[in-house]
């Protein structure tokens, strides 16, 4: 398929993501030309698109109005545009930040946080140490290479999960046998 396609294809596992770089409107043909190609590749490999899994995501200051179509076995699907997308457990926004990864790394380790204390009625300091470090922080730690947070609002909603699993411990009853 990448000697048909002429612009960025990034093919893992079952994922196929074009790239192109969007300066004019003769840019957009030639992206909707590459669709059109993917397409034609499918149907004689004979495999099929799910048009409602195809989206879009502009990256820049400057958002078009272009729509891009999926034209498989007679009909044409209209490909949907996001304004934040998730890819490999990351999500990412139309100007590059992660906040919208920060937000839903925190809502992950705030359930995993209430899923311990629902479960575990008495622990220990370090049994709830081994707890957060296997269960919690890995949510809040996934892909920090790439997600770094940047924004002061981002830093404090990781914070967040920290003091509250800190301050949730410190009122637990204790225990010792």
């Amino acid at each position: 398929m990448s000697d048909m396609i002429n612009c960025t294809i990034k093919l893992f596992a079952d994922d196929t993501k074009l790239s192109n770089g969007i300066h004019s409107d003769l840019d957009r043909l030639d992206l909707q030309d590459n669709i059109n190609k993917m397409c034609e590749w499918t149907q004689t490999w004979l495999m099929k698109l799910n048009p409602s899994k195809c989206k879009y995501l502009e990256v820049g200051t400057t958002q078009g109005n272009h729509q891009y179509q999926l034209q498989q076995d007679g009909t044409t699907s209209l490909i949907q545009k996001v304004s934040s997308e998730k890819d490999l457990g990351v999500y990412m926004d139309h100007s590059l930040q992660f906040s919208v990864h920060a937000k839903q790394a925190s809502t992950k380790a705030y359930r995993m946080i209430g899923l311990v204390f629902r479960t575990f009625c008495y622990m220990s300091p370090e049994i709830f140490l081994t707890l957060y470090k296997t269960l919690i922080r890995p949510h809040l730690e996934y892909a920090t290479p790439v997600t770094s947070p940047i924004l002061q609002k981002d830093k404090i909603t990781i914070e967040n999960v920290q003091k509250k699993s800190h301050k949730k411990n410190t009122r637990i009853k204790r225990s010792y046998i």
